[in-house]
């Protein structure tokens, strides 16, 4: 048929050609996985999966998502009808019922975000949830941030100078922006350091 886009090179794959000679599904499996049909569950496995294993589940060890993450966060990911959604989120509400609140999270209570163990999950307010992330050592702040361009012992240094040194020297000193100095000085950043 002329006009007709050249297809993926994977049998059964109808999509128009991406890049070499895949659609864009697979060849973002091939670049992630080296194999082009890696990383990615039969159709209706992951559904199965939740209805056959998750929801029955009664152990109360942590039951592991096996299929797809959302992004490199570790949280299982699903498609319900047509729309990416976390595993955990949509297994919370399956157990417990619709949100509270659109601002509640899926709270792992094992601190463990690839868990489904529908025991082990229930909703939380933001503030709840992120002390929860503080108990189980889960929690992106200070030098576990993949970001952070400081240690916990440079930000005492920093906070002793306080006075001794300006703000613009500590900066350079440290190599970071004067108003992050200012945030560490003022307690914007790094409050929960003593």
């Amino acid at each position: 048929m002329a006009g007709k886009f050249p297809s993926c090179a994977i049998e059964g794959c109808d999509k128009k050609r991406y890049a070499g000679g895949y659609c864009t599904s697979h060849y973002k499996r091939l670049k992630r996985h080296g194999d082009p049909m890696a990383g990615a569950a039969p159709h209706g496995e992951a559904m199965r999966f939740i209805r056959d294993v998750a929801i029955k589940h009664e152990g109360s060890e942590c039951l592991l998502w096996p299929f797809g993450t959302i992004a490199e966060r570790e949280y299982g990911a699903i498609t319900v009808d047509g729309k990416q959604d976390r595993a955990h989120r949509y297994i919370c509400e399956f157990v417990n019922g619709p949100s509270p609140d659109p601002d509640y999270d899926a709270a792992h209570g094992c601190g463990n975000r690839a868990c489904v163990n529908p025991a082990h999950l229930s909703w939380k307010t933001r503030a709840d949830n992120m002390g929860d992330k503080l108990i189980h050592g889960t929690h992106h702040r200070g030098e576990r941030c993949p970001t952070v361009k400081l240690t916990e012992d440079q930000v005492r240094r920093i906070r002793s100078l306080k006075g001794v040194k300006t703000q613009a020297e500590l900066a350079r000193e440290y190599g970071v922006a004067r108003q992050t100095i200012t945030n560490i000085h003022t307690g914007a950043r790094w409050s929960w350091l003593t």
